[in-house]
């Protein structure tokens, strides 16, 4: 599968993020998280908190019947557990930990060059292995996973990719309709969401399109400009195995990587100059 998937030298990812959601480790806390960051901030000398993230679930079958008539879960009250970031001096590159999850991020720094997928799973694996083994150091049980998620945002400037919204439907012509169908007026902007289940229920693939007014992260003091951003999530339920970690990544990564190639167009293709 990994020779088949398309690849492109310019690629329109600005972020992406590898995410191994784990079972709460009893016993793990905030100074836990701090002693991690001790042992890794030379190369991640910036580090910060962040609220922590909720555990997310793909559901199928009849519990997703049942779950689906249920309010959504919201966190009352204040919880001091917090989520650790810890980011690269040049700031593309980021882990993220907090008691319940593992994230390995990188960002598109001063027209930086996307480090292709060979170079990212291999830099969570060893930081999942390392935070396995610290965990047990700590006298705590080992960290038990539980799901996989891979996401990637790609941004689509106007004066770069299009011109007005008339010519979304050409740069997406996989997941938007004919907008001269419009009766007396002209899309201006829009807001988008697709949901797919995939095979034997392994996992689901999230599709977020937005038109949004965004400040490049190279100069954040500067003007926002105008782009079509669009996001894919593919996350699902970890397979019994040594390597179920793994696996799932590389299938998250191959879904999102041929739905991305199937609902652009080969003139983006050019553009971005589509290897295979």
């Amino acid at each position: 599968m990994k020779n088949s998937l398309p690849s492109f030298l310019n690629p329109p990812v600005v972020e992406t993020a590898l995410s191994i959601q784990f079972e709460p480790i009893k016993g793990f806390g905030n100074a836990h998280l701090g002693i991690f960051w001790s042992r890794h901030q030379e190369v991640f000398p910036k580090p910060s908190d962040a609220e922590p993230i909720i555990a997310q679930y793909e559901i199928f079958g009849k519990e997703r019947n049942r779950l689906s008539t249920m309010p959504p879960r919201v966190r009352l009250g204040s919880n001091p557990a917090v989520r650790l970031q810890m980011t690269s001096a040049d700031q593309s590159r980021m882990v993220q930990v907090q008691n319940g999850r593992l994230v390995y991020n990188w960002r598109r720094i001063n027209d930086g060059v996307y480090p292709c997928w060979s170079s990212v799973q291999p830099d969570l694996l060893s930081y999942w292995k390392e935070f396995q083994t610290f965990v047990v150091e700590c006298n705590l049980d080992s960290p038990k996973p539980n799901q996989w998620e891979v996401v990637y945002v790609n941004h689509f400037p106007k004066g770069r990719d299009w011109d007005s919204p008339a010519d979304w439907t050409n740069l997406l012509p996989g997941v938007l309709g004919c907008s001269d169908r419009l009766i007396r007026g002209n899309l201006e902007s829009l807001s988008a969401q697709w949901h797919v289940g995939l095979e034997n229920d392994r996992g689901r693939l999230h599709i977020d399109l937005s038109h949004v007014l965004a400040v490049s992260n190279n100069d954040p003091d500067g003007e926002p400009m105008e782009i079509l951003s669009l996001q894919l999530t593919a996350r699902g339920p970890l397979d019994k195995g040594d390597d179920a970690v793994e696996k799932g990544l590389e299938f998250g990564h191959a879904v999102i990587v041929q739905n991305f190639t199937g609902i652009t167009s080969e003139t983006a293709h050019k553009q971005w100059k589509r290897q295979s």
